[in-house]
């Protein structure tokens, strides 16, 4: 489940090791190419295309592969340096031959493809031979491959909202990125690699060219020697702010270390092999303040080879000061060479930072330095063997550097990334080839069906039973045999409310009809009539907005059935029956049956519960092929029971299975519910019902009814042998404790997802924060449905694909998230172990962890909302929950407009675990006025200080508080910059330091 990631290197300057802030590029179109998670699709079946175009073009790469195998590195060299023309093409090409100032005619390519693949290779080539400087020509090269590194190098596992990787996403203006502007800009004369994308790529993600290019760099400059994988499926991110805070200053290999490996998750050898890429490019002084090549000569800088190390072991490195900070050099007053202090650490036992006094070779000229740098075989063995490898003491192959580069590159192009495509011979076929492997989705959302003693977590994990596992074996099923979410929420506790969530990725305070019912209040009324799915002006909550829609214009069948809750009208017909689903299926659904529109007494007629109605045509669903094809689907199933709208009791031991919403209806034959009951099918099943559950509750007649529909959807997979493709999301739609109350007994949710090819059914936990708004971004996330694919919108919620086995990114799922609650005018907010509300006025604080920052349960006899904990000892941790949710009602105001932008956590600092709350009473059913709030009005004022907006640094850089908070060694040096990121107001108080 943990998907590979990015780090990297290579950069034509050296600030390839300097902060970066990405945002958005102009102009990236929608890619017309789907992505899967199949990984590739098999294409043995088809013969090759063999008009005359692709003949031409497997000529052309047989010519070239050919070439590349005999041609040495010097007429390599002379090739890249516009000295010779392209290999001659046959009588037939169609002006494939090439010079500096001739073009020839590209084949339009609508995807990625191995003929488009090989054409960029060609394109960058062509592009380059024109530039007639073999400095400038590095610094195209050069300037390419670090595009790409600068966009994977932000990737950070341990980020929950914005992990980063390659998602197409730079600020050119950042210093971080100075030089890039003059490699991907909208003149096409000073930027050729943006033109090539405009006029022949823009089908593909941003992101994916980039990596294409640099990749097509590599293997151009290689000699031909080293082939490195490339699969598409990137998606172009709307905003990655956090991203300039995480590349690594060129200070020294702690740097390194923090960058590499502890947020990208490589290895030393990974990082030791991306960084030598440097061999590609030079720095110019004018960009990043350091000059030079990391190799002997311009024309050794546009060699893709292990020179890098040969020279770093070989060559006699000493310390030189820049306007930068000092870097290395062995160079004379008429050559320009250098490392930087990341370059040097990897081998040599250099300190941190400006204070360097050796040289590392001393048989060299090292001038006045006398003293010899020591390896670093003892202090970092890793990165030192790794670095001997490469160098092979000083032989001429490149074996062992390009095995390692290629693994290492993989891996740094594909961190962020899930589902990324192998390229084929074909493009007239992507859509068909991807959808045809993606995952069909039932979301399957009981109505008020009780589970959870108060609100505490499921006991014993995975492997632990319900207490009526017994009668629920089929429910069990999908929690023990899949991924079960120890911390699951939905973002307000009533039901109409909660679907809405569900099936848009938003907080319910988004709604159209909601924002226009609220007009200016500052907060939005959140009640079920004001979250309902539908068009209001130019917002479109039904026609685009929500997963129906967006599935549906991406290759899949959608059904709904079961409770709505969404549509507009007052009451229940059956003679409105055909028109309350005809405006169901207009919000995206291809099939809109068994519907009731409301709770069943809201219906004119007297109604009741029909699940073998709304079960039966859900597995017609399934099945129908006729209809759909082989196409995936989407089904939304929201059964009626147990909600006590209904009794359940009466329809079990009264009702039958033709009295539905639309009428009277032949009754259906479902295996697993009344298959198997051959005379009076449906009433001697309904009568088993009762009997199974030993009980006339309605509740858990309706738990044993329910779990009889599972295992009818169970079994329908299973006999269509598909139950391992499709994802089965079974939640209730709120608590049943404090049901419409923004307590834990309102909001927190049993979930759990069943998805045999990514879960083990042994069972498996995910102990981070999730909530209802969440479910959107997930499943398109493992549907393969981007950003850049038809309909793709804004949501709330964040996909948590990649945090599942992922330890570390997990735990950040816990103490770097926020989640908020909204019901009325209410709202609260949780961050990690603490919840802070407002409700009718009155403000609550709660830590719900004990000593060990564990979650109370009530198994521990302890209710941590019983009392509220709003004291003069907890105020400052209420302030900076106040600004979270003051963050959150800024974004949702009714009359703004939407901000979607996940930022909110960002004030928030993680508090450490306190004693636990004494025992408490048991929980209170509502947040009441009536509670005190305990506060000291002697308590004097927080002192004010403030965090200064920019300030400088050594060299010379401007800096902020963010980039601060990034690294807590920082706070030592620029704390009294940044008091307040740093917590240290008083100390630089007293010592008299700017504040």
């Amino acid at each position: 489940m943990v998907h590979n990631s990015p780090s990297a290197i290579i950069t034509t300057t050296p600030r390839y090791l300097s902060l970066l802030f990405l945002l958005l590029l102009p102009g990236v179109t929608q890619s017309k190419c789907p992505y899967s998670s199949s990984g590739g699709y098999k294409l043995s079946s088809r013969p090759l295309p063999n008009d005359a175009n692709h003949q031409r073009i497997r000529r052309r790469r047989r010519r070239a592969a050919a070439a590349a195998a005999t041609s040495s590195s010097s007429q390599h060299r002379r090739r890249l340096r516009g000295d010779t023309t392209a290999i001659s093409a046959d009588d037939d090409d169609i002006s494939a031959s090439t010079t500096t100032t001739g073009r020839r005619r590209v084949e339009e390519f609508t995807c990625w493809t191995i003929d488009a693949y090989y054409e960029l290779h060609d394109l960058i080539e062509q592009e380059s031979s024109d530039i007639g400087d073999v400095g400038e020509r590095g610094h195209f090269l050069g300037g390419i491959v670090r595009l790409a590194a600068h966009d994977f190098m932000d990737y950070d596992r341990r980020s929950v909202l914005e992990p980063g990787g390659s998602d197409g996403c730079l600020d050119l203006n950042h210093t971080a990125n100075a030089g890039l502007s003059d490699i991907w800009c909208d003149d096409e004369i000073e930027c050729p690699l943006k033109k090539i994308y405009d006029s022949h790529y823009s089908f593909s993600s941003v992101a994916d060219f980039w990596v294409a290019a640099a990749t097509s760099v590599i293997e151009l400059t290689s000699s031909g020697e080293l082939s490195l994988p490339f699969r598409f499926g990137r998606r172009d991110a709307s905003s990655c702010g956090e991203s300039s805070n995480r590349l690594p200053e060129a200070t020294g290999c702690s740097e390194v270390e923090e960058t590499f490996l502890n947020a990208m998750g490589l290895g030393w050898e990974d990082a030791v092999a991306l960084i030598g890429a440097h061999t590609l490019g030079r720095g110019d002084v004018s960009f990043s303040g350091h000059d030079g090549t990391w190799v002997a000569t311009d024309d050794e800088s546009i060699i893709f080879d292990k020179k890098f190390y040969d020279d770093a072991i070989d060559r006699s490195w000493r310390p030189r000061s820049t306007p930068s900070g000092t870097d290395w050099t062995w160079g004379g007053k008429n050559r320009t060479v250098m490392m930087l202090n990341t370059d040097m650490c990897l081998y040599f036992d250099i300190p941190d930072g400006n204070d360097q006094d050796c040289c590392t070779n001393m048989t060299g000229n090292c001038k006045n330095i006398d003293k010899a740098c020591t390896t670093a075989k003892i202090l970092r063995p890793d990165a030192f063997n790794a670095f001997e490898v490469f160098y092979d003491g000083g032989s001429n192959d490149n074996t062992p550097f390009f095995e390692a580069f290629s693994v290492a590159w993989e891996k740094a192009t594909s961190l962020g990334t899930t589902g990324l495509l192998d390229i084929t011979h074909y493009d007239y076929d992507c859509v068909e080839r991807t959808r045809r492997d993606s995952p069909n989705i039932i979301i399957m959302q009981p109505d008020d069906l009780p589970f959870f003693t108060a609100w505490s977590p499921p006991e014993g994990g995975a492997g632990s039973s319900f207490a009526s596992s017994s009668t629920i074996p089929n429910i069990e099923r999908l929690r023990t045999q899949g991924l079960q979410m120890m911390q699951a929420y939905t973002a307000s506790p009533k039901c109409g409310t909660s679907r809405y969530s569900t099936i848009t990725g938003r907080y319910p305070s988004r709604s159209a009809r909601g924002r226009e019912r609220s007009g200016s209040d500052p907060v939005a009324t959140v009640t079920i009539p004001t979250t309902k799915l539908e068009d209001v002006g130019d917002e479109m909550d039904c026609s685009n907005d929500n997963l129906a829609k967006i599935f549906q214009r991406n290759e899949y069948r959608t059904g709904f059935f079961g409770k709505w809750h969404l549509h507009k009208s007052a009451v229940g017909s059956v003679d409105t029956y055909a028109q309350s689903a005809k405006d169901i299926e207009k919000c995206g659904f291809d099939i809109a049956d068994g519907v009731y529109v409301h709770n069943l007494d809201n219906y004119e007629e007297a109604t009741n519960h029909n699940l073998e109605w709304m079960t039966g045509l859900a597995i017609d669903f399934i099945k129908d092929d006729v209809t759909y094809g082989d196409k995936p689907f989407f089904m939304y199933f929201n059964p009626t029971v147990p909600h006590n709208s209904g009794d359940v009791l009466d329809a079990l031991k009264n009702g039958d299975c033709t009295s539905t919403t639309s009428g009277t209806q032949p009754e259906p034959r479902i295996k697993g519910m009344n298959f198997d009951f051959e005379e009076d099918g449906c009433r001697a099943y309904r009568e088993d019902v009762i009997k199974r559950a030993g009980t006339t509750d309605n509740k858990e007649l309706g738990a044993v009814w329910l779990d009889d529909a599972v295992g009818a959807l169970l079994t329908a997979l299973e006999d269509r042998n598909i139950l391992d493709d499709t994802i089965f999301l079974f939640q209730l739609d709120h608590g049943l404790v404090a049901k419409s109350e923004l307590l834990e007994g309102g909001t927190r949710i049993p979930q759990f997802v069943h998805y045999p090819k990514e879960f083990d059914t042994s069972g498996m936990n995910f102990d981070g924060m999730v909530s209802t708004i969440d479910i959107g971004p997930t499943l398109l996330d493992y549907a393969d449905i981007t950003t850049l694919s038809p309909g793709y919108y804004d949501m709330d919620g964040v996909s948590w694909r990649d945090a599942v086995g992922d330890d570390p990114l997990e735990l950040t799922w816990n103490s770097q998230r926020c989640l908020l609650f909204e019901y009325g005018t209410n709202r609260a907010v949780r961050c990690a172990c603490e919840k802070y509300a407002d409700v009718d006025g009155v403000e609550y604080y709660h830590n719900l962890c004990d000593a060990s920052g564990n979650y109370l349960d009530y198994t521990s006899g302890i209710d941590p909302e019983a009392t509220n904990r709003l004291t003069t000892d907890t105020k400052d941790r209420v302030e900076l929950l106040e600004d979270v949710m003051a963050c959150y009602l800024t974004k949702t105001e009714p009359s703004s407009t939407r901000d979607f932008t996940n930022d909110c956590a960002g004030t928030y600092q993680t508090m450490a675990p306190n004693q636990a709350p004494s025992t408490l009473p048991t929980m209170v059913q509502s947040f009441s006025p009536s509670l005190t709030v305990s506060e000291d009005p002697s308590i004097s004022p927080t002192m004010k200080c403030t965090d200064v907006r920019e300030f400088y640094i050594d060299g010379g850089a401007t800096r902020d508080c963010k980039w601060v908070a990034v690294r807590t060694k920082r706070c030592e040096l620029y704390g009294c910059d940044c008091p307040v990121t740093c917590n240290q107001c008083r100390e630089c108080e007293e010592s008299e330091s700017p504040i």
